[in-house]
């Protein structure tokens, strides 16, 4: 068992399948002797990418803890945070059956992508794809040096 929350909003009907790709920023070059060798970075931003249906009526298997909402206000919430470009909560909670926790995954992620479509196949349910991207906070660090008396600030390499 599992909920799925982005930005605070319990999703009712969990996706068969979320995926979760990590990729690297290595770079390869070629050298003067033809070789060819792998320059080693580090790792890029996670993309998280998942299909779920929002349900027009309240179905006995959709999640009802946050209430029924109808398929308007998912895709009104998905709406306000690719236009307010907003940072936000991406967090997935897993339980054992016996309810016990097994691990859960809360990342700052944006939204980057989100389709819907109107399917003759769902009735009156709405199918959504989306896709998420880990955010970084690029802000600097203040550091002060307390022994010399010098403040200053450093900036984070990034990732």
């Amino acid at each position: 068992m599992y909920d799925i929350y982005i930005d605070r909003m319990l999703i009712p009907v969990n996706p068969d399948k979320i995926t979760y790709s990590m990729k690297n920023r290595n770079e390869t070059v070629s050298l003067i002797n033809a070789a060819e060798v792998n320059l080693l970075k580090s790792e890029g931003l996670k993309e998280i990418s998942f299909k779920i249906v929002l349900p027009a009526f309240r179905y006995p298997f959709i999640n009802t803890l946050q209430g029924f909402n109808k398929p308007s206000h998912y895709l009104d919430k998905l709406q306000r945070l690719k236009k307010d470009r907003k940072v936000f909560q991406f967090i997935v909670t897993r339980r054992y059956p016996n309810k016990k926790g097994y691990f859960n995954t809360n990342i700052k992620v944006t939204l980057e992508e989100f389709t819907y479509s109107d399917d003759v196949e769902e009735f009156m349910d709405i199918p959504v794809e989306i896709k998420l991207k880990e955010y970084y906070d690029p802000r600097s660090t203040v550091l002060t040096v307390l022994d010399d008396k010098i403040s200053g600030f450093v900036t984070s390499p990034g990732q």
